[in-house]
């Protein structure tokens, strides 16, 4: 069999070569447990879109009558194309009334991509317990493992006005008319 990719999101085709009498039949396995039912087809030039990246001994077995044959070859699966990260400048987040901020990728990331599929976006630091400018980085894992980052600050502000609380009134009484100011 051939089998070519028409993208790099792992969606390869299929395309069987045997030749036999007829009438043929079909099963190929794709060695990617992680896509369930999919992992199997009975067509005679199956597509098949990979889990993850990775090597995949695909194989294919053709019964005719009277005979059967199985052919394997291994597939491998890249995502060669870069993320693209973009990040938000100028994000202000207030302190809550326990003097904390937390910063969520959702908060920074400006619309980053991928040509098939983000795995994850992570902001470091996150966490912040004072005012001021700090720096961030978004990091984003596309679903092969590849990554990308962008630098940006936030500046963190507080919005909770101080409260003061003093004691109770005191008032005091003196018995002696000399009182000295």
């Amino acid at each position: 069999f051939t089998y070519f990719s028409e993208d790099s999101c792992a969606i390869f085709n299929f395309t069987n070569l045997s030749t036999g009498p007829p009438p043929l039949a079909y099963s190929w396995g794709f060695d990617d447990p992680l896509s369930g039912p999919n992992n199997f087809s009975s067509l005679q030039n199956p597509s098949h879109q990979f889990t993850t990246c990775g090597n995949y001994l695909v194989c294919m077995t053709v019964y005719g009558p009277g005979c059967m044959d199985t052919y394997c070859q291994n597939v491998s699966v890249l995502d060669i194309t870069s993320l693209v990260v973009l990040c938000k400048q100028g994000y202000t987040i207030p302190l809550d009334a326990h003097c904390m901020a937390v910063v969520t990728p959702g908060d920074i990331d400006d619309g980053s991509f991928d040509n098939c599929m983000i795995q994850s976006l992570t902001v470091s630091p996150n966490t912040f317990t004072q005012c001021g400018n700090f720096p961030v980085i978004l990091t984003v894992t596309d679903w092969c493992g590849n990554t990308g980052i962008c630098n940006t600050s936030v500046q963190v502000i507080d919005n909770n006005p101080p409260v003061i609380i003093g004691p109770a009134d005191v008032h005091i009484t003196t018995t002696n008319n000399n009182c000295i100011d």
